[in-house]
């Protein structure tokens, strides 16, 4: 890029003309080509050379912090995903038992064992751990999406595909 600067760009022109019969002297058509490259030498070419560097420069830079940006958000997309995948790991045992300690705590506020408060406090902790692993899902779902778009791999969470109709 900085050596195709430096030299600028070339132009081509074409050009036609008619010049019509004046008097006696008749008319004719003419062509004209013009070719114009210029060349990296003197104050412009180096003004140019340095406007070119200064370019190269920023979009190394551009680069650089387009890419640190990315592998944090990748970072953090990946410790988002392992993180819900740990807490739903240590749920799954608790959850293999909610129906049956569901139907326990109604049967026991059925026959008189527990309390209405203790039977609704009961549910509001048998609802939180549902609430807790429907987040757990969401957030794993939503780091798997976030990597899958900046990976560009289905693998990691397949979404779905369109063809625009090119090349079909």
């Amino acid at each position: 890029m900085a050596a195709a600067a430096a030299w600028g760009r070339p132009m081509i022109e074409a050009e036609w003309e008619r010049f019509p019969d004046i008097g006696p002297i008749p008319g004719y058509d003419a062509w004209g080509f013009r070719i114009a490259v210029p060349l990296p030498l003197g104050s412009v070419g180096a003004r140019r050379r340095a406007a070119a560097r200064e370019l190269e420069a920023a979009a190394a830079a551009s680069r650089q912090t387009a890419l640190r940006e990315s592998l944090t958000v990748a970072g953090t997309a990946l410790a988002a995903a392992y993180g819900a995948e740990s807490r739903l790991t240590t749920i799954a045992p608790a959850l293999k038992n909610l129906p049956r300690i569901e139907e326990s705590l109604f049967t026991q506020f059925r026959l008189g064992v527990l309390t209405y408060l203790e039977y609704v406090y009961g549910t509001v902790r048998h609802d939180e751990l549902l609430l807790s692993v429907i987040d757990a899902h969401a957030d794993l779902l939503s780091a798997r999406l976030q990597l899958s778009y900046l990976l560009d791999d289905p693998s990691v969470f397949p979404t779905a595909t369109y063809s625009t109709g090119e090349g079909s």
